[in-house]
């Protein structure tokens, strides 16, 4: 019989007799320069890698809260990773680079792995680099959607439902996020904080609505809350931490109830809990602590050991000298992988004529409108107010671009106030991964040289 265990985050274990399969494991590195999981993990990953030829490994797509290379490396090489059959090699790259030796793409042709038949399933309208994924069992169904929480496409949701009906939607249940998974709207200048955190509510519930609504047009029943159990850590910005969520079935009853979708059942489902698509098995803590102890007692493990002290902000100067032209240079290089892309592939092409200023210390103002080049303006379609030692870092590649969105490590300001832009904001997350592998190649080739 099939059953899945909550690890923590977007992690479940997913069992079939002696065959193991764990999505998206993380364990205590900071993602985007500043996130740490809470909940913790639940299980020590040394049992994890314990299995050895009996596990199996799925990352859902390259983000680091999905996808922990410290923790990885603790596995063994010849362990199938799975990822979807992405157009980038991004994260077939990633993979190798950690050693791996057997990387397999999933498409919706799907593969095997022993007990597992998986399929990747993505929507290019709305990401290049996400997708969600059927694990199906011998006697169940699996749907991981990890970051993948608006409504599915008439194809998807197609091909899904032909998946649920192989063991029927009593077999099946539909994992999704349900937390905020970037910046806004806590680290943006257009708001007070009660404004923020009425939007923070707002969103979420959104994606709760979104996410059931998923799980009810597949008809399944069985719905878990997961992808958004992290806090924020950035020095200076003690609200970051404090006004982060956490979506548990009990916080979603509690202020989401009329947005669940009828015939949807949120599991309440803990880390170390247990689900054998009849109910859940709590482990051995069962309900004793409450989220804000445990999100609590995280925050004091973590300032510990050191973890909060690797975070970008309490690591990286506040003031940097930069190099004349460095911004300029960097968001020209952004210009011209927008273009090249656009031209490839035709994604978001909104963004052509759209401005970006990077303001660096509250005085230097740097401007791009995507499709011309750099330009001078006052007010862009998206600013981001950085330091210097925050921007020092990501042009030299020991921070993400993405972290100054993603990881809070800037403030923002759209304009107009309510205009989201999220064509800018994906290809900002888009080229982080190209800068870095720029910075790194540069990198190589200067060590290679000085042999």
């Amino acid at each position: 019989m099939t059953n899945l265990t909550f690890i923590n985050h977007a992690s479940v274990l997913i069992r079939y007799e002696d065959a193991f399969l764990l999505t998206d494991p993380w364990f205590e590195r900071p993602a985007f320069g500043s996130w740490l999981p809470t909940f913790p993990m639940f299980v020590h990953p040394a049992y994890l890698a314990a299995l050895g030829e009996k596990l199996s490994i799925l990352i859902s797509h390259g983000h680091d809260d999905h996808c922990d290379d410290e923790l990885l490396a603790l596995f063994d090489k010849q362990t199938p990773i799975v990822s979807s059959d992405y157009t980038s090699p991004s994260v077939s790259n990633r993979i190798k680079r950690i050693g791996f030796v057997n990387y397999r793409a999933a498409s919706e042709v799907g593969l095997e792995l022993g007990p597992f038949i998986i399929k990747s399933f993505r929507n290019d309208a709305i990401s290049l680099d996400d997708a969600t994924y059927s694990i199906r069992t011998p006697d169940a169904l699996i749907v991981h959607c990890n970051d993948n929480w608006p409504l599915l496409s008439d194809h998807v949701r197609e091909r899904l439902i032909e998946e649920v009906a192989i063991h029927g939607p009593r077999r099946a249940v539909l994992m999704s996020q349900t937390n905020s998974a970037s910046g806004y709207p806590l680290n943006y200048r257009n708001f007070d904080r009660d404004d923020r955190l009425a939007r923070l509510v707002a969103k979420v519930r959104g994606m709760v609505r979104d996410g059931t609504r998923n799980t009810a047009d597949l008809g399944v029943a069985n719905f878990i809350s997961y992808a958004g159990f992290a806090s924020v850590f950035v020095k200076g910005h003690p609200d970051y931490f404090e006004d982060s969520l956490m979506p548990t079935a009990g916080f979603i009853e509690r202020h989401f109830a009329g947005d669940v979708a009828k015939g949807v059942k949120v599991l309440d489902l803990y880390p170390g809990d247990e689900f054998d698509f009849e109910g859940v098995r709590q482990s051995f803590l069962g309900r004793a602590y409450s989220d804000e102890a445990i999100k609590q007692a995280s925050a004091r493990f973590y300032a510990l050991t050191g973890k909060v002290e690797a975070c970008d902000s309490f690591r990286e100067p506040a003031k940097a000298e930069l190099a004349p032209g460095a911004v300029d240079g960097f968001l020209s290089s952004f210009d011209r992988f927008v273009r090249s892309k656009v031209d490839r592939s035709g994604f978001s092409t909104s963004i052509l004529g759209k401005t970006l200023s990077i303001i660096v210390d509250e005085k230097s103002r740097h401007t791009v409108k995507f499709g011309t080049g750099l330009v001078e303006t006052s007010e862009s379609n998206k600013e981001i107010f950085v330091t210097s030692g925050m921007m020092a870092s990501v042009l030299r590649g020991t921070s993400l671009f993405e972290n100054l969105y993603t990881g809070y490590n800037a403030d923002f300001r759209r304009n107009p106030p309510d205009t989201y832009n999220r064509d800018i904001m994906s290809y900002l997350v888009m080229f982080s991964y190209v800068h870095l592998a720029a910075v790194r190649g540069a990198q190589a080739a200067t060590s290679k040289a000085a042999v």
